[in-house]
């Protein structure tokens, strides 16, 4: 079974949600799903403690999330291309945090990083 391109995002978006979500990890996500933004997705804001309050903020790290549909997971280092315009973006912008999404038909996920 084919996933559509809509769906291969929420998959993606939503398996970044969950991570971020799970107890002890402080991170809350800002990932519009359907946005086509150029070279940025949203961001991730990262907080020292579980309050979410302003003075526990660290900072607030732009993303680019790539979902991609697989029938088998790779194993250690996952590639993805991005055209040069991607990466000046990222370098004029102090970087990106790039998650590559791997969705399978099930729903099943795995989560990629690469910092940029």
């Amino acid at each position: 079974m084919t996933l559509s391109n809509g769906q291969i995002e929420r998959l993606a978006v939503g398996a970044i949600t969950n991570v971020a979500n799970q107890p002890g990890c402080f991170l809350v996500p800002n990932i519009p799903v359907g946005d086509k933004g150029i070279s940025f997705d949203g961001n991730i804001s990262v907080f020292i403690d579980g309050s979410e309050k302003k003075e526990s903020l660290l900072g607030i790290v732009p993303v680019q999330v790539k979902g991609t549909e697989v029938a088998h997971f790779h194993k250690g280092v996952r590639s993805f291309s991005l055209d040069m315009g991607h990466y000046r973006n990222y370098l004029n912008s102090d970087g990106v945090l790039l998650l590559v999404v791997e969705v399978k038909s099930d729903g099943d996920s795995k989560i990629f990083t690469s910092r940029y």
